[in-house]
């Protein structure tokens, strides 16, 4: 008999399980978050440091796209329950080596001031096509991230039907780096276009997410800092679960996912509890965890064997720096533009898109991508509750890396410390600050840290599995997957490695609750 008995059980505390977990208890379902580390949140959290007081630094997640326009934050009135965000206006510093910059700000008058001191024709391009596609963005492209998705053939059919719609097609088609290379001419506004999109995750180099260039160009949603750092999401998203009355275990490890009948009905945990689900099952992890080794030998093989063909981007982990400083860096390009040392995010080391393109066959080899191309933030500049007793700033960058150096994972446990001083000399090409008596404190995280932290994150990849047309879509994870439903009755999917993607969105929790919510035909939402 099970301990504990509830209508649904979410594996994994993440914050789109959280999101998942909280649209289905606001229609009235008794849900349990279950969660092995000893806080919520997976990649959302923060870490204070070991030699600075109260100095905190944002060690996986920190630039937010757009989290308040998002339906699910405003479903659960995050800021009711303590959510708050910032979005700097000078959004994002893309640094040249000449010493000049580009600076993305939240409007597109100003990104397009910025990049005609570059080049006329692009700062022209830009608003134009800002005008031409925020209709796609806003009609076409968000509401289809914002939805379960439709079979390809069906989601086609309806596009064809506008003009926005083809838009969409005809983006969708291209290699995103086509895109940019169609559309712009200046080797730095290339590169920020291709950075960016890097950046979140999308393979430039592969046809089908094309039309990201359009949400880049003509979308609102730019990069947003939560106050307090990202932990403070998870805490928000748990406090408004047990406001509906969600239950949430965090330390409490999964051991396997209980079937009767061929249907899912409940988990038993490493500290022997079991609890049963009367109505659903939802995973908020990676498919390997889910079916090759919570159900292990229960799973039928056509689903074990779509697992263990899932692949993980290659392009997805990240080496990152992190220094405790007295004072902030200053970034040389604010001579050239002062906006750029009020910038949230900065990025350095390449000057055209070649450099971003040269990512994917660098880490396919195992080997550390030349040139060192970063980007990072001093969010303690924006976030005075984060600095230091005596006003101590944090600071990092990341730099995209293979998991496998060398052809072994391994290999970070030795090479970490030496490869921190070559990102670190990299970084002070750009900025003043970075080295001698103003740093007072630095540590690496690799991305074998952060698949030992985050085992969700197979491989240190971020986005939960690669971004590729096979995997996309309904077809995210596998087909046999593909719309956070699986073969097994009464099992459903939410993490990141579901439709749409990665990063912290929180849009795989919410589409997955649309589904589970319509299949179980819960109530209506009140108004």
């Amino acid at each position: 008999m099970a301990d504990m008995t509830v209508d649904g059980i979410l594996i994994g505390g993440g914050h789109n399980a959280l999101v998942c977990a909280g649209r289905l208890a606001r229609r009235g379902l008794e849900v349990l978050v279950v969660e092995q580390a000893p806080a919520l949140g997976g990649g959302c959290s923060r870490a204070e440091d070991n030699r600075v007081p109260g100095l905190h630094h944002q060690v996986h997640s920190v630039f937010h796209r757009g989290i308040t326009a998002m339906p699910w934050y405003r479903e659960l009135q995050l800021e009711r329950h303590g959510v708050r965000y910032l979005e700097p206006e000078a959004n994002i510093a893309f640094h040249l080596s000449d010493g000049r910059a580009l600076v993305m700000h939240t409007t597109g008058e100003r990104t397009a001031e910025s990049i005609g001191r570059l080049n006329p024709d692009d700062a022209r391009a830009w608003e134009s096509l800002g005008h031409q596609w925020q209709p796609v963005v806003e009609q076409v492209i968000n509401p289809l991230l914002e939805s379960p998705p439709e079979p390809a053939a069906t989601r086609r059919e309806r596009l064809e039907q506008t003009a926005e719609g083809r838009t969409f097609l005809g983006l969708a088609g291209l290699r995103p780096v086509d895109a940019v290379l169609g559309h712009f001419r200046h080797p730095a506004v290339r590169a920020l276009l291709c950075a960016i999109m890097v950046l979140r995750e999308i393979d430039i180099t592969v046809p089908g997410q094309g039309f990201q260039l359009a949400a880049l160009v003509a979308g609102r949603r730019r990069a947003q800092l939560c106050l307090g750092g990202a932990r403070e999401l998870a805490e928000g998203l748990g406090r408004a679960l047990l406001s509906l009355g969600g239950l949430a275990w965090t330390a409490a490890r999964p051991r396997r996912i209980l079937l009767e009948g061929g249907r899912a009905v409940g988990i038993e945990l490493e500290d022997g509890r079991s609890v049963a689900a009367r109505r659903c099952l939802i995973s908020g992890i990676d498919p390997g965890q889910t079916f090759l080794e919570l159900l292990g030998d229960a799973c039928p093989p056509g689903l074990a064997e779509s697992a263990r063909a899932y692949r993980y981007s290659t392009v997805g982990p990240l080496f990152g720096v992190h220094l405790a400083l007295r004072r902030p860096p200053r970034y040389r390009a604010a001579e050239y533009d002062p906006a750029v040392q009020r910038a949230f995010m900065h990025i350095f080391g390449a000057d055209g898109p070649e450099a971003y393109t040269g990512l994917y066959p660098a880490c396919a080899q195992g080997r550390i991508p030349a040139p060192i191309c970063l980007n990072g933030s001093v969010p303690t500049l924006f976030d005075a509750s984060l600095r230091g007793k005596g006003g101590e700033q944090a600071a990092f960058v990341w730099q995209k890396v293979p998991y496998a150096l060398g052809g072994d994972a391994r290999n970070w446990d030795r090479m970490a410390a030496n490869h921190a001083r070559t990102v670190v000399d990299r970084w002070n090409c750009y900025a003043d600050g970075v080295q001698g008596d103003n740093v007072l404190n630095s540590f690496t995280n690799t991305p074998l840290d952060t698949e030992r932290r985050i085992p969700n994150m197979v491989g240190g990849d971020l986005n939960v599995g690669h971004l590729s047309p096979d995997q996309a879509w309904d077809s995210r994870p596998f087909p046999l997957a593909g719309d956070y439903r699986t073969p097994i009755p009464g099992l459903y999917l939410c993490g990141a490695g579901t439709h749409p993607y990665g990063n912290v969105t929180g849009l795989c929790g919410h589409n997955a609750a649309t589904v589970v919510a319509r299949d179980l035909a819960l109530p209506a939402l009140p108004e």
